[in-house]
């Protein structure tokens, strides 16, 4: 957490890479939300590297949650990424699998989406080519949400 305190607290950042020991710290998590800083999480690399996350379809208790659903219910702007796809051989499509499948209860519609979005919200671009951007990404969810059975 020290790492996260000293990026969030002296740095400033707007972006938080790995911020898995974030949720060990309830005063840094909630500065964290209010300022809307990005939290990335790159599930397939957390789990090639640490190896102690418990898949939920695995009954070997003794491993540790991983903490996407503790951020979504806690309202972070976390977002899924790929860490480095070529050592993990993973894509964005893995990524999101491998955290569903990481996340008690795996992963709603409307999870998954607020993931995406997050992801957009937190890209390094000009504002006013992320704002075009969003308005794209909210006609395409509107679109597939009206067209849904």
């Amino acid at each position: 957490v020290n790492v996260i305190h000293e990026a969030v607290i002296d740095v400033f950042t707007q972006r938080v890479g790995h911020g898995l020991t974030l949720r060990d710290d309830r005063k840094l998590l909630d500065i964290v939300r209010e300022r809307h800083i990005s939290i990335e999480l790159c599930p397939m690399s957390n789990v090639l590297t640490k190896g102690n996350y418990r898949f939920f379809s695995d009954p070997n208790l003794e491993k540790v949650a991983y903490p996407l659903r503790q951020y979504l219910d806690d309202n972070l702007d976390v977002t899924i990424n790929t860490d480095n796809p070529y050592v993990s051989d993973s894509n964005l499509s893995k990524e999101f699998i491998v955290a569903a499948a990481l996340t008690e209860k795996g992963l709603s519609k409307w999870e998954i989406l607020r993931l995406i979005k997050n992801g957009f919200r937190a890209a390094a671009i000009p504002k006013h080519e992320k704002r075009l951007l969003m308005n794209e990404i909210d006609n395409e969810i509107y679109e597939i949400l009206l067209n849904e059975n």
